[in-house]
């Protein structure tokens, strides 16, 4: 989960249509008595365990946020945006009826990075990263007292090159969880799409069988082994998850790839999970409404 500049950690819920959710602007004296009982009453749908009561999370959201709030304001370098706070609202309503879809997650988790913006230029002083301006595409970082420049492209935004385009990093994975290698400052390559970047520019992965190729890449069904792509194995020896098939997981301990575990079974990582998540270490399918979430409380 992403980190709001307030200091509070990102939600982790889904939805649509709920409401109470502002359409322009929420001010900075609001935002809490506004957000507390828009995100409780719409996440109640997805906390049916028995025992879920809305005016208890109200009360504990309202005061983390309150503090974070005059935390936030005694900063004199960074600003609050009220449209970017009803945004924010409107988001979280709507990711917080099904819980289960990871695209609004990801939309409700980007807005809460716009609420407090940095007014440092690059090259001003700053006492933290957040005091900085972030460009619209890249990041900003207080280095050493600077505000200093930086580039990357996410998995969800960054433009999806094809075969012989440009580009700057190689990406692997889905909408629910993925990752990046390079240095983001073009388009990215998938392995899901059957390409990598190689140098500077996207070429077709090594298939089953063939040398690995830069970066010890392969086609999304095998893996780099002793510098020849290999297949993935269900029950096979294993140092890494890219080792095993996507209905199972490497075991470090027994270091084999192993079928995933239904729900209701002992885990560790969501990663053992055939339902991708592993709550009070218990396999069920991902939702947001963890019980903390439930109460109010963001991490």
């Amino acid at each position: 989960m992403l980190s709001l500049a307030l200091g509070i950690g990102a939600i982790g819920c889904s939805s649509s249509g709920q409401s109470g959710a502002p359409n322009g602007t929420v001010p900075h004296a609001d935002f809490a008595s506004t957000f507390a009982p828009s995100y409780c009453n719409s996440i109640q749908n997805c906390c049916s365990r028995s025992g879920y009561d809305s005016s208890t999370c109200q009360s504990s959201l309202q005061a983390q946020l309150n503090a974070a709030l005059v935390t936030a304001a005694a900063n004199p370098k960074i600003a609050y945006d009220s449209a970017a706070a009803a945004r924010l609202v409107n988001a979280v309503v709507a990711l917080n009826t099904g819980c289960t879809d990871h695209t609004l997650l990801h939309a409700a988790n980007v807005a809460w990075d716009q609420i407090f913006k940095g007014t440092v230029e690059s090259g001003g002083s700053c006492g933290s990263s957040q005091d900085c301006i972030s460009p619209d595409a890249g990041y900003a970082t207080c280095n050493a007292g600077i505000c200093t420049l930086g580039s990357s492209t996410g998995a969800f935004d960054g433009p999806r090159a094809t075969l012989g385009q440009s580009c700057g990093s190689t990406c692997s994975g889905d909408a629910n969880s993925s990752t990046c290698n390079g240095n983001g400052t073009s388009a990215s390559c998938w392995i899901n799409d059957g390409i990598y970047c190689n140098g500077n520019t996207c070429a077709a992965v090594p298939s089953i069988g063939q040398p690995c190729g830069g970066g010890s890449y392969c086609e999304i069904a095998g893996h780099c082994e002793s510098g020849r792509c290999v297949a993935d194995t269900a029950t096979g020896a294993c140092s890494s998850n890219d080792a095993c098939v996507s209905t199972s997981y490497c075991d470090f301990t027994a270091r084999a790839c192993t079928p995933k575990k239904a729900n209701g079974a002992t885990c560790n990582q969501g990663g053992e999970c055939t339902g991708g998540q592993c709550e009070q270490d218990v396999c069920r399918n991902w939702t947001i409404a963890t019980p903390a979430l439930c109460a109010g409380l963001l991490d």
